[in-house]
């Protein structure tokens, strides 16, 4: 099963995810994406952050000779509406790679994780922040449902929100932003991510998404994402049980704050 885990920037996507494992751990064989990616290579000991994203690009380019399908489909429509928001350059490149190691772990997760739960933090929905957040032209509500009927989909997506102004602390207080927002005023960033926001919230509704979707509000503190994650654990170990199961009551507690 793969989990994918969206929001905009500073909704603690990364460290839910995080918990999550850890709370599947004793019923679950649950990894993260990434670690997955370094497990099939027997490097589970590599901890810097810029050896671990070497390793994902190398594996994602070799993965890519195996894409079929959804997979081999979106590479030309990313890389078509890459080319139509006309960023810069650089960030043209960056976005390819973003886009390439994105599919790549998408397909070693699918290969490799049949028989365990895979959570994904930096997944192939997550381009769609790419094309319409940081792109020059905005985005339509065309634009999202032919991007979510394009996208090679996990099983289940996780909608990590959280208020615009938690959003803008967080991220202005992160030692890594994301690139485009580095050295951003604070009224720039909140403009990103208030659009970041509004994007997910309508991609969530499309109908390729919306029967798949777990919304969470993460307003942050220790115990409210244990909570959370606990809720979210729940959740996934219903998922794996038979069809007449319920969602945990946790959960559904979750999406009516949400």
């Amino acid at each position: 099963m793969i989990v994918e885990f969206i929001g905009a920037s500073g909704s603690g996507k990364t460290s839910l995810a995080r918990n999550v494992v850890r709370s599947l751990e004793e019923t679950h064989d649950a990894v993260m994406a990434s670690d997955l990616v370094l497990r099939q290579l027997r490097l589970e000991e590599v901890s810097a952050p810029t050896a671990r994203n070497v390793v994902a690009d190398l594996s994602a380019v070799v993965e890519m000779l195996r894409l079929t399908g959804e997979q081999r489909t979106f590479l030309p429509y990313a890389l078509r509406m890459l080319n139509r928001h006309r960023p810069r350059s650089f960030q043209t490149l960056n976005y390819v790679r973003s886009v390439v190691r994105r599919l790549g772990v998408d397909g070693i997760a699918r290969r490799r994780g049949r028989h365990m739960v895979v959570l994904v933090d930096e997944g192939v929905l997550l381009v769609a922040y790419l094309l319409f957040v940081y792109g020059n032209t905005g985005f339509h509500e065309d634009d999202l449902a032919e991007f979510a009927g394009i996208a090679p989909l996990p099983d289940r997506i996780v909608h990590v929100k959280a208020p615009l102004e938690s959003l803008v602390r967080r991220t202005l207080s992160r030692l890594d932003p994301p690139r485009e927002l580095r050295a951003r005023d604070k009224e720039t960033v909140t403009r990103f991510l208030g659009s970041a926001a509004d994007m997910f919230a309508q991609l969530v509704t499309t109908p390729p998404l919306r029967d798949r979707v777990l919304e969470v509000e993460n307003l942050g503190g220790a115990a409210r994402q244990q909570e959370l994650a606990t809720g979210i654990a729940d959740s996934i170990r219903t998922l794996r049980q038979p069809a007449n199961s319920t969602i945990p009551k946790a959960m559904a507690d979750s999406r009516k704050e949400a």
